[in-house]
Formats: structure tokens, sequence, C-alpha cells
């Protein structure tokens, strides 16, 4: 079964990418490589990047962007 996962409406719409690093476990260069590839959605307003929340569920969803798990 396909369950997908919903971003709850009190979450925040996007976040920094220091705490899209956290949300994911993963450290910068990792990150900047997703967001090089197109598999992370971000937005720039002035300077700042900011990441879609939803991207990040969206990559946790298809099983990728987490943290490495001992086999």
């Amino acid at each position: 079964m396909n369950r997908a996962i919903r971003r709850h409406p009190e979450q925040p719409l996007v976040v920094s990418p220091a705490e899209g690093q956290q949300l994911l476990g993963i450290g910068h260069s990792t990150f900047a490589k997703l967001l090089a590839r197109g598999d992370l959605k971000s937005t720039r307003i002035g300077a700042r990047r900011l990441v879609y929340y939803d991207s990040i569920l969206a990559l946790l969803a298809a099983g990728e962007g987490a943290p490495d798990q001992a086999a």
C-alpha cells in the first residue's frame, strides 16, 4: 500500500537549508547535492534560500535522503 506523507497545517511551508539538513539528518554537502539534482525544491527571497517542506516530505516518502541505515 502506498501511503502519502502529508504536511500538517501547522507545519511550515518552507524551511531554511540548516533546518532541512537537521530534519533529514544529513550534512551540508549532501543537502547541496539534493538541491542541485532537483530532488529538493527551493526558492530564493532576496539572498535567502528557502526549501519547500513538502519537497522534504516527498523525498522521505520516496525512501531517499534519510540518514544511512545499517543493513
